[in-house]
């Protein structure tokens, strides 16, 4: 009698787990993907396309007025205007790239990371292009303490997830960090000397440039489609321009500031 009791209390587990596991994949949609299944995002598409011209600006250039306070450690400083407008019109330092228009999908990030240096208390590049996640690799070549300030827009006086502080006292010492958010641009400062900026241009795919002296830029790679480009710059704003690319076309748009 004991033995029969003991028989049917365990054959009455096994049929309670068995209903319990069978309720739970029912409450589940057909087709629908477990929860322990990752979702892979499609790879972001490229192309043999290119969008290529020159930024200008036309009218007077406007009057520069830089921070300045007696700073000997770092000797004597001319102050250098970030807008360069050749004899021509052509801009520097403009960052150029694709806003809107691709299909979505994920492009994988350079294996290289980006340079940022603090040298003669300026930094250098004044302006670059980085992508959200790859790494910013700053180094202090002054033998004075700097202070690498990013301020990523976002809420409360800390910014956003693009924003950090870091003291570099040591000379030849690096710091490395990295933007996870795209956002153009990202403005970084030295708390210590008001005049030094850079600028970084975050982006989520690898269409992106910065003109030089000639005002020269140019998007390679791409797919067929029509594009938003933007162009930005520290005094003169944005510009924008939309683009519709063919398959293999290279398509000249010279884009232009105005005062």
């Amino acid at each position: 009698m004991r033995l029969a009791q003991l028989d049917l209390l365990a054959l009455f587990a096994a049929l309670s787990l068995s209903a319990c596991h069978s309720g739970s994949d029912a409450s589940r949609p057909a087709g629908a993907t477990p929860p322990s299944a990752k979702q892979v995002a499609a790879p972001g598409l490229t192309g043999t396309g290119r969008i290529t011209g020159q930024i200008f600006f036309r009218g007077p250039v406007p009057q520069f007025r830089e921070p300045s306070a007696p700073f000997p450690e770092c000797g004597t400083r001319t102050p250098q205007d970030p807008l360069h407008v050749s004899a021509e019109g052509r801009v520097a330092n403009v960052f150029v790239y694709v806003k809107d228009g691709l299909p979505p999908g994920t492009y994988p990030l350079p294996s290289e990371p980006v340079q940022l240096d603090q040298k003669a208390c300026d930094y250098h590049p004044r302006v670059f292009g980085i992508r959200a996640g790859q790494p910013l690799v700053i180094k202090n070549s002054d033998d004075l303490l700097h202070n690498v300030h990013a301020r990523g827009a976002g809420a409360g006086l800390a910014g956003g997830p693009d924003s950090f502080n870091v003291a570099m006292p040591v000379q030849n010492m690096t710091a490395t960090r990295t933007f996870p958010d795209a956002q153009v641009p990202v403005a970084i400062v030295c708390d210590v000397h008001p005049w030094m900026r850079a600028f970084a241009g975050v982006v989520t795919n690898p269409f992106y440039a910065v003109t030089g002296d000639d005002g020269t830029y140019s998007l390679n790679g791409l797919p067929p489609g029509t594009y938003t480009v933007e162009a930005w710059h520290e005094r003169l704003g944005r510009t924008t321009a939309q683009i519709a690319l063919g398959g293999s076309e290279t398509l000249v748009s010279n884009l232009e500031f105005k005062p």
